[in-house]
Parts: C-alpha cells; structure tokens; sequence
C-alpha cells in the first residue's frame, strides 16, 4: 500500500502542474545563484549617491511594526471606503460585489 502524502500529491495533480514545478523549481535554482550584491555594498553606493540616510530608518521593534502594519491597514481601509462612498462612479462596485457574494 502506497499511503504517503507525497504519493498522493503526485498521483492526483494533474501532469502539466507538475511540469510547470519543475519549471519554476529551476527558476528559482538559477534566480538564488545570481551574484547579488551584499548588504554593504549596497549601503557604500547608496552613501555616495547621498541617500545613506533613506535606509537606515529601521526600527527593531516588534510591537512598533506591528502597530505600524495594523495602521496601514485601517488606513487602506478608509483610502478604499472614501473612495467607493464619496464618488458617483464607484458606488456601483459596492452593489456588485455585495450580490457577486451572495450568488
């Protein structure tokens, strides 16, 4: 009995999923080998071009991003619902959605 979960995965996708995998697998083989520039030198030119100072706004923080992140996205949030509510044009995109979601 073949029960393995690998066996499984394999046997039920179709074959051009699995084609397309290999694929992509080999993509990111040959991606993640490129020569990237490391961490400094990329500091070095950003520091001569006079942009040294745009990077280094970082904060380690846990508990600040992830106030950050959750202000971002009520403000995504109220950019969306200004612009569906206040507009003529858009009001038709609360209509749609909502019956799109009920069918």
């Amino acid at each position: 009995m073949r029960s393995s979960i690998l066996f499984n995965l394999v046997t039920t996708l179709p074959r051009f999923l699995l084609v397309f995998f290999a694929f992509a697998g080999a993509i990111w083989l040959l991606i993640s080998t490129l020569s990237f520039k490391s961490a400094e030198t990329i500091q070095e030119e950003l520091e001569a071009a006079g942009l040294g100072e745009v990077e280094g706004r970082r904060s380690n923080n846990y508990l600040k991003q992830i106030g950050l992140g959750v202000i971002g996205f009520a403000e995504s949030i109220y950019v969306g619902f200004t612009l569906v509510f206040t507009n003529r044009r858009f009001i038709c995109e609360y209509i749609d959605y909502s019956v799109r979601n009920t069918l």
